[in-house]
């Protein structure tokens, strides 16, 4: 039995209950990279990752179209009757998974994306971050994946120096550090662990949305990121 655990997160950018054009293309992606848990936000439930028995999804929206779902855990391993409860269950989702090395509890997000125009949107997107901070410190999550609408490193090519230094100071509070970040590469959507299992990861990467034949927009606009983490001592 392979002592290693892929975990992924992607944005889908909310796929249609019959996207004929996009599903098959995100389907393939999806199984290509074979992740054992994933993250998936702006997903539709048609979305099913090969292998993933178990799941956990937020509540649905009533804004959004049929089968359209902001955030889903999905897992090759039992998802536990686990009571954890997210502040926003419309939004974020925690599932406690048990793997054959340990039970992990795994917390999917999204953060609300911070608008420039109006104040608004701006202190959305900062409350946003509280209510996803005080879920971590509750919680305890081992892994919180998802899209944060925030760059964590480098150049502030999206989101805010303030909201960067809050979200940084909320994973180190939980002892969280994002592994995505670390990446050579623009990254808004992130998969971060505990620091012990931070330092399991034995390989990590990242993709670009394909496009479709004959079209000049990807599937999605987000990359999506996975870690290996080795199990073997």
């Amino acid at each position: 039995m392979s002592k290693k655990i892929r975990i992924a997160t992607w944005n889908l950018a909310y796929p249609a209950e019959k996207g004929w054009k996009r599903n098959p293309i995100i389907q393939n992606q999806i199984d290509k990279i074979d992740a054992h848990i994933w993250i998936l936000t702006e997903t539709n439930r048609v979305i099913k990752p090969q292998n993933a028995a178990y799941h956990k999804a937020t509540e649905t929206d009533k804004r959004h179209a049929e089968g359209q779902t902001r955030t889903i855990i999905w897992s090759c391993y039992p998802i536990t009757q686990s009571d954890a409860k997210t502040r926003y269950p419309n939004t974020a989702v925690c599932a406690e998974i048990a793997t054959p090395f340990s039970n992990i509890l795994v917390y999917g997000t999204i953060i609300t994306w911070y608008g420039r125009k109006k104040p608004s949107e701006k202190n959305e997107h900062f409350k946003a971050i509280e209510w996803n901070a005080q879920d971590w410190a509750d919680l305890r999550p081992d892994c919180v994946a998802g899209d944060f609408n925030e760059t964590l490193s480098g150049p502030i090519e999206y989101g805010t120096k303030e909201g960067r230094k809050r979200l940084l100071a909320a994973l180190d509070a939980s002892n969280l550090t994002s592994i995505t970040a670390q990446m050579d590469t623009y990254c808004i959507d992130h998969i971060c662990l505990n620091k012990e299992w931070a330092e399991r990861i034995c390989d990590q990467g990242f993709w670009v949305a394909p496009t479709p034949l004959n079209s000049k927009n990807p599937v999605s606009d987000h990359k999506g990121f996975w870690v290996d983490l080795n199990f073997d001592a």
